[in-house]
């Protein structure tokens, strides 16, 4: 096991132990209130019927289902901390909801890593934080730190594992290989009972029992036992989380749900722990394959052609490749045996035609067409290479084998796009088709790794061939600048080449394409011709035409909206804004303060501290003689605690700058207290001049080397300054010497983004874990997580739109004197999610072989049109 993978494995046995102690928890605490030992076999009715109703409500339905069970083992960290963050548990006061809240947010952090291999200093991070939740939550530090240490194994345990699971284990399996899934399901519960169970063991278990229930899925269709089979699924990865069969089984479920983009990532997952599966890889490229046809709707028009259909299209073939001369006289078998002629093993490939499509003479057999594909291909045959990996690649006749699939596309992308027939240049059928399959492969990282711009030059050459669907695909690569330089000319004259050459999908994207050109007549005009080519055009009819409305509206407003394409240039620019949230000067109202802090508003009790604070320092002015080192100290105070309440008019702002300034003159460099304060104060006062206040917090840090307080100031001030390096180097310092500072690390936060850093994420959902619910940054911060999305992946817009929720749903917590609630992230998300409703779809992810086209394609503004005019003149 690598050391990244030993840190995830570690992580996890973090969690569960975590889940065990809180498990623990609840027992002790219903003992306690209801002076009676929780019974798993009759705890149900306590959710359903009785004082846990409520506590039932507030769940999710999955959660409600393992709550009616009643068994408390089958409950997990997040199902635990909704239960002991209620009212009914907390007022026993035996622990905070601060606490659960933090558990609760390692456990997503940590759940949701973006990856399996976790480096030395997030594993040190995370497990850091997880210690100090276990010792507070009441387990031992000799317990937590030999689980520390014990890094990527379970701490063995003191008794015995139970010698009867292997036994049970036994007998399940046999009902199991006996199709009595129910029995198999009942014994294996009674397994996962069993004390002293290895974590190793209860995986197994639970992976069994996941298998037992989509099999019973299978027989009965009971969708509660899919959803039990995904239960298991995950526990099974809970328990063992490198264990690439855990993984495996959940996509299996997903697959068979038709959640292609879950499976995905299941699999993707199962593969990291088990790098040389080749089952795994074949199932992970069936699915990317699948997904990708659904994207293109080819599963909707997939139907066989017939005899008659096959001869028009090899007679229109040569049509366009002959003279009306030397074509006139010659039927379909005459062409037939002109062609036998120059290459005798087309007859195998027309022969396995028939036997793929069916007809009136050929039952349909894919067995019998892959045999005679296979003949043609061993000769070396463009069309019987395709054809045989198309069949391949679908699972059709043969065996589902993605590295032969490449293979035979390679073998015919290799050949010549024309050969010579009657002394003419014809199309050798199947190069530009394996071209263009060799393409998506890389497009959407189908056993190969996910490659954009190898895809772009396997479209080129297919497009040179004239492939309309590569047309297609290539222009929406231009369109949207996926690999390759965005440009909106080229896209155009791709569509148009491909709608001419019967692509049903240009049309509808020349829609799309005139749209962000706010291009109204235009995208109306395709729209027509996309509505009589396509009935997924009607069903997208209405939706078409609100856009058009939208668009319209759009290009009335006077200020910023008249260009989509001005806004997208710009967008990436404006993300650099560090004043991502402009907080206006707020109304504060004492009393429903003082209300929200009786209630347990951490941010409200702050605010009137601070806000007695300040108008305490500003009453000592209006007095004649008045002791300055207790006004400074107090300001001070009031600007540390929470600077937005510290507003004063200039006059007064002038008044306190000649009190500071006297104070700083007199302690002459001095350490004391009142320098301290008096210097703190000169750096609020003095924030609009930014050069100013970087000398004099340098200089103080001099004096006060390694003062938190100082620090962070000095690192906003740099933000200001646009020095982002230098403030973030500023913020580690603060929060190397203050970790739990909230403040210091939504700073750090903040300054990762706009150096466009990867792990801004992970601190601002630190922040949002450890802040008050009702701090005024959090919605900022998921606004904020929203725009380190943007372009980072396929599916950016999905994640943006997810964290804007996000933020939304916060800012229903925020008090009075925040709302309503502004914020530049906010607007740029809300622009973005308006405008992206007129974008077109985008495309998918990730493995051994990179095969690059031999031929070096120009990527630069070509017209295919002319170009295919010239070769065919020629």
């Amino acid at each position: 096991m690598s050391e990244s993978h030993s840190n995830f494995l570690s992580l996890h046995n973090f969690l569960i132990e975590s889940t065990k102690l809180l498990r623990q928890k609840f027992l002790y605490l219903f003992k306690e209130i209801y002076n009676t030992d929780w019974s798993d076999k009759e705890g149900c009715d306590f959710f359903k019927n009785g004082v846990g109703k409520e506590i039932r409500n507030c769940c999710k339905k999955k959660q409600q289902t393992f709550l009616d069970t009643g068994n408390s083992n089958e409950w997990d960290i997040t199902l635990l901390c909704t239960i002991l963050s209620s009212n009914l548990f907390l007022k026993k006061n035996l622990y905070s909801h601060l606490l659960l809240q933090k558990i609760s947010s390692v456990r997503n952090r940590i759940c949701h890593l973006p990856t399996l291999e976790i480096s030395d200093t997030s594993y040190n991070d995370l497990s850091n934080e997880l210690t100090g939740l276990m010792l507070e939550s009441g387990a031992s530090k000799e317990y937590v730190l030999e689980l520390k240490n014990n890094k990527g194994f379970q701490i063995a345990s003191k008794v015995e594992p139970n010698e009867n699971v292997q036994i049970i284990k036994k007998t399940a399996n046999e009902e199991f290989k006996n199709k009595n899934y129910g029995n198999a399901i009942e014994i294996y519960t009674s397994a996962i009972a069993l004390p002293n169970l290895t974590n190793e063991e209860l995986g197994e278990l639970y992976r069994n029992r996941s298998l037992s229930y989509l099999k019973l899925y299978k027989q009965t269709k009971n969708i509660n036992s899919l959803n039990q089979a995904i239960a298991d699924g995950k526990k099974t990865c809970f328990y063992q989380p490198v264990w690439f069969e855990g993984y495996a089984q959940l996509g299996k479920i997903y697959h068979k749900k038709n959640e292609l983009r879950k499976a995905i990532k299941k699999y993707e997952k199962a593969l990291a722990f088990s790098k040389n599966n080749d089952k795994l890889k074949n199932n992970l490229a069936t699915l990317k394959f699948e997904l990708g046809k659904q994207r293109r709707f080819e599963h909707l028009f997939q139907l066989p052609l017939s005899t008659e259909e096959r001869e028009e299209r090899f007679l229109m073939r040569q049509r366009n490749s002959f003279s009306s001369s030397k074509i006139e006289d010659l039927s379909v078998s005459k062409w037939k045996n002109n062609f036998i002629k120059v290459d005798p093993f087309v007859k195998d490939v027309w022969t396995g035609h028939e036997y793929r499509d069916g007809s009136k003479n050929f039952k349909q057999n894919y067995k019998t067409a892959a045999k005679y594909y296979s003949k043609a291909a061993q000769n070396n045959n463009a069309e019987g290479l395709y054809n045989l990996a198309y069949l391949t690649m679908n699972g059709l006749g043969v065996k589902r084998d993605f590295e032969a699939v490449l293979s035979l596309l390679n073998k015919a992308a290799k050949q010549k796009p024309t050969r010579k027939l009657m002394g003419t240049e014809i199309i050798n059928v199947g190069v530009k088709e394996a071209e263009h399959s060799l393409g998506l492969a890389y497009q959407e990282g189908t056993y190969v790794p996910k490659n954009l711009s190898i895809a772009s030059k396997w479209y080129h050459l297919a497009v040179e061939h004239g492939n309309s669907y590569s047309a297609n695909n290539l222009g929406l690569m231009y369109l949207n600048g996926n690999g390759i330089t965005k440009n909106i000319n080229q896209a155009k004259s791709l569509f148009l080449l491909a709608h001419e050459k019967g692509d049903l999908n240009a049309s509808s994207n020349l829609v799309i394409l005139y749209l962000q050109e706010l291009d109204v007549d235009r995208a109306l005009k395709w729209h027509e011709i996309a509505l009589q080519k396509s009935y997924l055009s009607k069903m997208q009819d209405q939706k078409i035409k609100e856009n058009i409305e939208k668009i319209k509206k759009i290009k009335n407003l006077d200020v910023g909206y008249h260009s989509l394409n001005r806004y997208f240039e710009s967008f990436e620019s404006s993300l650099k804004n560090q004043s991502a949230t402009s907080l206006k000067i707020a109304k504060f109202n004492l009393k429903e303060l003082r209300l929200n802090a009786k209630k347990g508003s951490i941010t409200a009790g702050i605010i009137l501290n601070a806000f007695f604070l300040f108008h305490s320092a500003l009453d000592m002015l209006k007095i004649e003689v008045f002791n300055a080192e207790d006004f400074i100290k107090m300001l001070a105070s009031a600007i540390l605690t929470y600077q937005i309440v510290c507003q004063m008019s200039n006059i007064i702002q002038t008044d306190v700058l000649k009190i500071v300034n006297s104070v700083i003159k007199k302690n002459n460099n001095q350490k004391s207290e009142i320098d301290y304060f008096a210097r703190i104060c000169f750096a609020y006062l003095n924030c609009g001049d930014y050069k100013l206040v970087d000398n004099f917090l340098t200089s103080s840090l001099k004096i006060y080397p390694g003062d938190s307080e100082m620090l962070h100031l000095l690192g906003c001030n740099y933000l200001l300054l646009n020095q982002y390096e230098n403030s973030l180097k500023t913020f580690e310092f603060a929060c190397s010497l203050d970790p739990s500072n909230y403040e210091y690390i939504y700073s750090k936060a903040v300054a990762l983004r706009l150096l466009e850093k990867s792990d801004a994420k992970q601190f601002y959902e630190k922040f949002i874990s450890i802040a008050p619910a009702d701090h005024c940054r959090i919605p900022e911060s998921y606004y904020s997580i929203g725009l380190c999305f943007f372009k980072k992946d396929h599916d950016y817009l999905n994640s943006i739109s997810f964290y804007y929720n996000k933020g939304l749903e916060n800012e229903k917590l925020q008090l009075s004197c925040f709302l309503p609630y502004e914020s530049t992230s906010k607007l740029h998300i809300q622009t973005l999610l308006n405008v992206s409703e007129l974008d077109t779809k985008k495309l998918n992810e990730t493995l051994p072989i990179t095969i690059e086209p031999s031929i070096k394609s120009n990527n630069k503004f070509v017209d295919y049109k002319r170009q295919l005019t010239i070769i065919n003149h020629r």
